[in-house]
């Protein structure tokens, strides 16, 4: 625990629910407590007093009193949590106490174990009585179940061998392009030489020349990929002065010459993050070598197409890159947008990275037909993609005759959300494409997950509702679709008495609207939409 946690305790004051103020980006927030900030779902990033953290799924911050929280671009994160703000009370005076640090800075970051996470989120659940002492006693022992995360106790035992070439690895990593020798590494940690370069090939086991050799001409081979700045032009930036020189080592390290390396980019070990993103590749007929799934989330025709092609997938929980499994299938090319900077670090030691991606469909084709040099094909796909939207587009406007309003409801472990209409791809199918239209009290929202209330969901009265129960691997939304189907709202709705309510596969609607996941998507829809006519 921080060495001043003795002269005060902390006392719970008031605990909210992450609303969208949180999630819309270049919103500002100053706080005005100490607060925990619990994520329970999806990630963010977030710029706190300056200092750009990226959160999600159990993460607990710590942040101080008049810290300021700026929300970056997160409108396609499934972000939720809790914020519970705390007053410090000095045990000296016996008095609220304005004095600060409480932290050793400004705020602080840890993980929360899996089972930890799912209890403190039920317990956040339960109705808050302000006069009972039972919530108020329940209120305390969250708060200090959390405090605890955040203080655990600190390893303080000096740097060991280890520890130290760590530092010299994170140095190699932001000064890469500079002129780095084992002299100056090994003085800066403060062993010789000698001592510096067999403790390094035992704990990385390549050289310090390998490595740095290695990790350099990953960099090269990201910029080849995504630029089109000359060979000679990338050797010197990456760090090699020899263009000649960079020339020999990359063939070394890559198998082919930098001349021919894009050329070599469908014959690569490529490893996906995101299995939309392997479907793309599938059609372009680029076959991954690997793509990371969450088995919880995986549809039937997914998981067929990837073992059709002998595609190797690793399972992984929600919001979870294991750098270890990864590392062992040996990519040579990694891809896939990180939200997390020290799991991109990571993972750019094992392979060259490619991140940054665009959301949007139509764009993204676009990137990787260019990024495999099969333009032509990513152009067909497209085409073909508008072509057989535009003929459901038809087929639905024969079979409805009208412009009928449609929510897309999502029952959370934590309550209601429906998508907005310009935010994600199958918002941009069912309101854009299929030009079906939002209740006009839901209208307008830019990001993905706007908070519902039953009473709102009442109002906007929807004439046909997708209603998709999400599936999790640490939570159940099973209690609050109990309280949705049995509430007095949903029976009086519309929709519900005409028996207009298509369920939605949590692992098809949001997750897989892409090249081979939304035919699917639109054959469902107008099969659901002609059965009502």
């Amino acid at each position: 625990m921080y060495q001043s946690h003795q002269s005060w305790f902390a006392q719970w004051q008031a605990t909210h629910r992450i609303t969208n103020g949180w999630i819309k980006g270049r919103t500002v927030h100053v706080m005005t407590n100490n607060a925990l900030i619990l994520i329970t779902d999806g990630q963010a990033s977030w710029s706190i007093n300056g200092r750009v953290q990226h959160v999600h799924l159990g993460n607990l911050l710590a942040v101080e009193k008049n810290s300021v929280v700026e929300i970056l671009d997160n409108s396609n994160y499934a972000l939720a949590g809790w914020i519970i703000y705390f007053d410090i009370y000095d045990l000296t005076t016996h008095t609220l106490s304005e004095r600060q640090p409480i932290l050793e800075n400004e705020s602080q970051m840890t993980k929360i174990p899996e089972v930890v996470l799912a209890t403190i989120s039920r317990d956040l659940m339960e109705p808050i009585d302000h006069t009972s002492n039972t919530s108020i006693i329940m209120n305390q022992y969250i708060l200090y179940t959390l405090l605890k995360h955040v203080y655990q106790p600190q390893n303080n035992e000096k740097l060991t061998v280890e520890n130290k070439l760590q530092l010299s690895i994170e140095y190699i990593h932001n000064h890469y392009n500079e002129l780095i020798t084992r002299e100056q590494l090994a003085n800066s940690i403060g062993i010789s030489p000698w001592h510096f370069s067999r403790k390094f090939k035992e704990q990385y086991g390549l050289s310090l020349s390998e490595y740095l050799a290695t990790y350099r001409i990953y960099r090269a081979q990201e910029a080849l990929l995504t630029t089109s700045a000359r060979s000679q032009d990338i050797a010197k930036n990456v760090g090699f002065e020899d263009a000649h020189y960079f020339s020999r080592r990359f063939k070394a390290i890559v198998g082919v010459s930098p001349k021919n390396y894009i050329k070599s980019i469908a014959q690569q070990r490529i490893y996906f993050l995101s299995p939309l993103y392997a479907e793309i590749a599938l059609a372009l007929n680029i076959i991954p070598h690997s793509v990371v799934t969450t088995a919880s989330l995986v549809p039937s025709y997914q998981r067929a197409l990837f073992n059709s092609h002998q595609i190797h997938t690793m399972d992984m929980g929600h919001y979870i890159i294991d750098i270890d499994q990864i590392q062992r299938q040996q990519p040579t090319l990694i891809i896939g947008n990180i939200l997390d900077d020290q799991i991109k670090n990571e993972l750019r030691e094992i392979a060259p990275v490619i991140s940054g991606l665009p959301n949007e469909m139509t764009s993204l084709i676009n990137y990787f037909g260019t990024l495999f040099h099969c333009e032509e094909q990513a152009a067909s796909l497209i085409n073909e993609s508008l072509t057989n939207v535009k003929k459901y587009k038809q087929d639905l406007a024969n079979v409805l005759r009208r412009k009928p309003t449609l929510v897309y409801l999502r029952v959370e472990h934590f309550g209601y959300r429906y998508i907005g209409e310009r935010s994600c791809e199958i918002a941009r199918l069912l309101y854009n494409e299929l030009d079906l239209s939002m209740p006009p009290n839901l209208q307008g929202k830019e990001y993905s997950f706007n908070d519902l209330s039953l009473e709102d969901l009442l109002q906007a009265n929807p004439i046909f509702l997708l209603l998709e129960k999400r599936i999790m691997d640490y939570f159940s939304s099973e209690e609050n679709m109990k309280n949705l189907l049995n509430s007095d709202q949903w029976n009086m709705l519309d929709a519900v008495k005409n028996n207009r309510i298509l369920f939605v596969d949590t692992s098809l609607g949001l997750n897989n609207c892409g090249i081979f996941g939304k035919p699917i998507i639109l054959q469902n829809l107008y099969q659901f939409f002609k059965e009502q006519h």
